[in-house]
């Protein structure tokens, strides 16, 4: 049954009341974890700087991010909810409900009684007394097969599977093993620079220091041996975690945070995506995923990917971070297989839906506006401003000098290619 007692709505109401109970009885456990948070964010670090080479110019405005969230501790450890709309299933973090759209107008789905996970499925972190949602918003995106995403760098073309909590690469002339953090690499899309999404051959060949890759580390040099970008002293004070800061740390770190990724979307079959783009994120104050606000502009890359994971709950059992490239990559295969017409096209071309030159003027506007009065075109199964408005970073590497972003912004005119939301720019 999907209505009723066992209906997602009324799963997602006891799965909120689950969490209460749990959030009271670790009330004071969760305001240590909070002042934890905030003492690593406040503490004193070099002012964050741009990398001194800049072979490419620098966007105007700098490019914010969708945020992305995936399992921390454990989903199930944290008095999480495994939820069904009778055909898949999705996982709500502890202290996260699901918007009921019958309160909260924004919210859509085909049959609001029986929405789909495939409709777009919205979660916040807090809802007023009368059920409006009023904390950060994201949307579950169901991914259907790990090997879409995520492929063994040492052996493309072979199967990933996942069991027992483990990886395992098999096939292309390898025998099955567990790959390590330094194996596992994102499967990326149409990458030259241009190309449309819906070519939909993936680019199985990664190099360290060339190409479309991640994860990976840019230095400013072909052979990895540069001294700018990841390599450059400050942006490593800023973002490396732990006492010794070098770009092997971090290439160390980015591996890890990707298998982790990577790891979670297997095991609960799809990841969380910010609703709207962020704001609030040049601070240490946490990030917002909230309708009506202005996207942070004018950051660096660095702070981007740091604050970012502070946009998650304090003690949900999630990570947030800034979006891999393979992430919004599974975001455009999610919108080609819907049933709904309009996020097919958006995909193949959202000139006439994003907020790009011809409508917006060269003018941001708040994140989760509609384009015209009453209408929500730039709305896309539930999340909102994918196309236009401000180019959105992503984890992704290019060369030995770039990150890629994607989206394109209120700058962007008719004929440039930047206008589908799929397309990679450079930074």
């Amino acid at each position: 049954m999907v209505l009723g007692e066992d209906g997602i709505i009324a799963q997602a109401k006891l799965a909120a009341e689950r969490v209460k109970q749990a959030e009271d009885n670790a009330q004071s456990e969760l305001v240590n974890l909070v002042e934890e948070i905030s003492n690593i964010l406040t503490s004193d670090s070099p002012t964050p700087t741009r990398p001194t080479a800049t072979p490419s110019p620098t966007p105007t405005p700098t490019p914010t991010i969708k945020g992305a969230m995936t399992e921390g501790t454990s989903f199930a450890e944290k008095e999480s909810k495994e939820i069904t709309d009778g055909e898949k299933n999705m996982w709500v973090p502890q202290g996260y409900t699901v918007v009921d759209p019958t309160k909260n107008e924004n919210v859509s789905y085909t049959n609001n009684n029986n929405p789909k996970i495939d409709e777009g499925i919205v979660i916040t972190d807090k809802v007023d007394g009368e059920g409006k949602s009023t904390g950060n918003e994201f949307v579950w995106v169901p991914v259907e097969n790990i090997n879409s995403m995520v492929m063994c760098k040492d052996h493309a073309g072979s199967t990933i599977t996942f069991e027992g909590e483990k990886f395992s690469c098999n096939g292309n002339g390898a025998g099955a093993h567990e790959p390590t953090n330094t194996q596992l690499v994102g499967k990326l899309y149409a990458t030259t620079i241009g190309n449309s999404f819906t070519e939909e051959t993936p680019n199985t060949t990664y190099n360290a220091n060339s190409g479309h890759r991640e994860p990976a580390i840019v230095t400013g040099d072909s052979n990895g041996n540069g001294k700018d970008y990841d390599a450059n002293s400050s942006n490593l004070n800023e973002v490396v975690e732990g006492t010794v800061k070098t770009k092997e740390k971090f290439l160390e770190q980015l591996q890890g945070e990707f298998y982790d990724m990577a790891k979670s979307v297997a095991k609960y079959g799809g990841f969380y995506i910010g609703r709207y783009e962020t704001s609030n994120l040049e601070s240490t104050i946490r990030p917002l995923v909230k309708q009506g606000n202005k996207p942070t502009t004018g950051i660096t890359w660095y702070t981007a990917y740091k604050n970012s994971k502070n946009v998650k709950k304090a003690g949900s059992g999630a990570k947030s971070g800034m979006i891999w490239g393979c992430q919004w990559d599974e975001v455009m295969h999610w919108f080609l297989r819907s049933p709904n017409p309009e996020a097919r096209r958006y995909v193949k071309n959202s000139e006439d839906m994003g907020w790009f030159y011809d409508n917006a003027n060269r003018i941001i506007k708040d994140t989760g506006t509609p384009i015209t009065q009453g209408e929500d075109e730039n709305k896309v199964n539930n999340i909102w401003d994918m196309a236009g408005n401000v180019w959105e970073w992503t984890m992704e590497a290019r060369e030995a000098w770039q990150r890629i972003y994607r989206g394109g912004d209120s700058r962007n005119i008719r004929w440039e290619l930047s206008r589908k939301l799929s397309k990679r720019l450079l930074s």
